[in-house]
């Protein structure tokens, strides 16, 4: 994973550099993945792998802590053309984001029907968000369609600029 910065200019000739990783989950024809792969700009990108063993590993053995926003994507199929924010992640004990998640919700749903889950899953999506809030609470798990149920994915890529660009 090369890293890279993301530069933001604020107006008035003021530029932020922030550090902004896109997660996804591995699979030649997971929406997540190429979602991912859709989108330009200096980001970083890691692809998870789909096994519960192998992710918690992976994402032990990566340095997450330095990034200023940490986007995760995993499909949920009961959702068509809509996307879901995730609040909270849970194993252990529960872990929440400290991004204000209705604000992105606001701005998301400008673009497509969306709602904020409050309640965390058993599934592969859940355990990785719970690992990676371990270490860097500048996180959100976004559930998206799966490939076949997404009507224009180039609207969710422009959904994922907009909230790389309220974060700051």
């Amino acid at each position: 994973m090369v890293k890279n910065n993301t530069i933001m200019n604020i107006g008035n000739g003021i530029s932020i550099i922030m550090k902004v990783l896109l997660t996804a989950f591995y699979g030649k024809y997971n929406a997540s993945n190429m979602l991912v792969n859709m989108i330009d700009g200096n980001v970083d990108k890691l692809i998870l792998t789909n096994s519960f063993v192998k992710l918690e590993q992976q994402l032990n053995n990566t340095t997450l802590e330095g990034y200023d926003l940490i986007l995760m994507f995993g499909i949920n199929k009961l959702l068509k053309d809509e996307i879901r924010l995730d609040q909270t992640a849970k194993l252990d004990d529960e872990v929440n984001t400290c991004l204000d998640i209705r604000l992105i919700s606001d701005l998301c749903n400008k673009y497509v029907k969306t709602s904020i889950n409050n309640v965390p899953t058993k599934y592969l999506c859940n355990s990785a968000y719970y690992h990676t809030l371990k270490k860097n609470k500048n996180t959100l798990f976004v559930h998206i369609p799966g490939f076949n149920k997404i009507t224009n994915m180039n609207l969710i890529v422009d959904i994922i600029k907009e909230i790389i660009c309220i974060k700051i």
